[in-house]
């Protein structure tokens, strides 16, 4: 009869990444899809026990298995790995202060997870990925899958690229059926012809309130009867706005505040507070792990990762 080990619960960060990838022309996949052929052949490595499936980097060594393909809905989910074989940790008993040495064979090494999700329905692919302190970061991941493009004689390019948070919100906001509660922005005096390409009204409002009342900071705050009116006007300005900052990093400098309460589709249209600043798209997640080893479940993380990957629009 089997054990089943007891489970806890804790809390794990998730990364949203967009991939951008391109295939040489003389590439010859196995399968019409060329980026599912791709992640084949990198998950034949660790089935074939092929040399190629560890990579190092400094002093890291990748690892990627456990890729499981969706060919129907058309996602990838997998374990990527960093791997210690220099200097293992000990561990302590926290009640008698006691060290204990982690016994390891010559072959051994210490595997920090990083559970990854990816999206390729569409031209954009997206991609989740747990974030383990300890672990394989996003540009371990680009490291190891550029490289073995490039020794598969594959890939020209292969990038993982964080997706903007605002960018994201403003795909929700850009939605015709989001309404839009209240508008926020913050900004010193000094740095206010930093804006002027953003958004003509907007930088109009606000240098009328320096002209004004010459104070050091100027915030303003804009109300709306969302249930009884639609705002296009207010959707244009902040989507101006965002736009501006991001490809404008000294506008995006100069702004201390820029929000928006609004409706998210996502959640049944419940009000919500965007973030218009905030660079790195990122959530958190409850999901299950092993009492004794600590170690997170593939089963409970990886549909939860799906989920969470599903609602982002870019």
């Amino acid at each position: 009869m089997d054990i089943i080990e007891e489970q806890t619960s804790t809390i794990r960060k998730l990364l949203f990444c967009e991939i951008e990838i391109e295939f040489r022309d003389t590439y010859t996949p196995n399968d019409a899809d060329l980026f599912r052929s791709f992640f084949s052949r990198i998950t034949k490595l660790s089935e074939d026990k092929d040399s190629l499936r560890y990579q190092k980097f400094g002093d890291k060594v990748l690892f990627m298995k456990d890729v499981i393909f969706d060919v129907t809905d058309k996602f990838i989910t997998g374990k990527f790995f960093c791997i210690r074989t220099d200097v293992f940790p000990q561990i302590i008993n926290m009640n008698s202060d006691e060290l204990t040495d982690i016994v390891a064979g010559e072959q051994d090494g210490i595997a920090e997870t990083s559970h990854f999700v990816i999206d390729y329905r569409s031209e954009i692919i997206k991609m989740s990925i747990e974030y383990n302190h300890s672990g394989a970061k996003i540009s371990d991941f680009n490291n190891y899958c550029g490289l073995l493009g490039i020794k598969f004689e594959a890939t020209s390019k292969f990038n993982v690229l964080m997706i903007s948070a605002s960018e994201n919100h403003l795909k929700a906001l850009e939605d015709k059926r989001t309404n839009i509660s209240e508008f926020k922005i913050r900004i010193l005096q000094s740095n206010l012809s930093l804006i002027q390409n953003a958004d003509q009204g907007l930088y109009s409002a606000l240098r009328n309130t320096f002209d004004l009342f010459d104070p050091k900071y100027a915030e303003l705050k804009l109300k709306f009867d969302y249930k009884k009116q639609a705002i296009p006007k207010a959707k244009d300005m902040i989507s101006n706005v965002v736009k501006s900052i991001k490809s404008d990093l000294a506008a995006r400098k100069a702004i201390d505040t820029l929000s928006v309460r609004a409706e998210n589709p996502d959640k049944n249209f419940k009000m919500e507070l965007y973030d218009l600043l905030v660079e790195k798209l990122k959530t958190e997640i409850t999901v299950k792990r092993k009492a004794r080893s600590r170690a997170i479940v593939s089963e409970d993380i990886l549909p939860k990762m799906r989920e969470e990957l599903i609602k982002i629009k870019i």
